[in-house]
């Protein structure tokens, strides 16, 4: 099977970087266009990709092509791209917001579809990731689809009614891990410590918890009251993130995002 990408960007770079790394796809043909020379350039260097002078190339030469643009240009792009599908290609989307009736609609008759939804954490194959396959994807085409991003994560099958929370809950909450994080780390500078430290010290204390809460066979609750000894320091600690609405912050922001990406459709 041959493969193809159209937009090479940072999240096209962590998938091929996956595949590329797995056994499976090592040595599979690999075709990408973008725009922009100095990415083709650049993903040819590293990931051995054939770079394409267009997307008809691309969907000349491969067999499953992925989709590795922003939402907002695919009103634009998907006429275009619809001449250039031939029958039996799988489409591969990762773009938010986008639902598959969007691209059954402008595509050819019977193309399979399989919308995903990875998240930047693919850079260190540590991404969750939601699939959903359209009306004409088989059992076949959603094997590829998993077998392709299972190389930068862990695979989740989800109805697409689910995906706006998805992208909230693992798309955009990393963002909010890394301001944690960062935050943390700036709390250690304050307390003495160089920033390069103290990002470490939160960076692993952060990794892991989410270690504990995925291995340790605790809910998160029940791990907090284990740290929180009675009349102790981290119950303080808790105690004030509650009073600033630290909770409610993180609902507000998880609603802003399916919102925002609801509005996106």
């Amino acid at each position: 099977m041959k493969y193809g990408f159209i937009g090479l960007g940072n999240m096209a770079a962590a998938i091929i970087g996956g595949m590329r790394a797995a056994k499976e796809f090592e040595q599979a043909a690999i075709i990408g266009f973008d725009p922009d020379a100095e990415k083709r350039a650049r993903m040819k260097q590293a990931f051995a990709v054939t770079p394409a002078a267009c997307e008809r190339e691309v969907f000349d030469g491969a067999d499953t092509v992925v989709l590795a643009v922003k939402p907002q240009v695919l009103n634009d792009l998907m006429p275009k791209l619809a001449a250039m599908v031939r029958p039996g290609t799988l489409v591969i989307s990762i773009a938010a917001g986008k639902e598959i009736a969007f691209y059954e609609g402008a595509l050819p008759s019977g193309t399979p579809v399989v919308r995903v939804m990875p998240n930047i954490n693919a850079m260190v194959g540590a991404a969750a990731i939601a699939v959903c396959g359209g009306k004409n994807a088989l059992d076949a085409h959603m094997k590829t689809a998993q077998d392709i991003f299972s190389t930068v994560g862990r695979v989740f099958p989800l109805p697409e009614k689910m995906f706006s929370a998805f992208t909230a809950l693992s798309g955009s909450s990393v963002a909010f891990a890394y301001l944690y994080i960062d935050a943390i780390a700036r709390a250690g500078v304050k307390a003495g410590f160089s920033k390069a430290q103290a990002l470490e010290i939160s960076a692993m204390a952060a990794l892991g918890s989410a270690k504990m809460v995925q291995e340790g066979g605790k809910t998160p609750m029940e791990l907090v009251d284990m740290v929180c000894s009675p009349a102790g320091t981290t119950i303080e600690g808790v105690l004030s993130l509650q009073n600033d609405g630290f909770e409610a912050a993180i609902h507000h922001a998880v609603d802003a995002v399916i919102k925002k990406d609801q509005a996106l459709k």
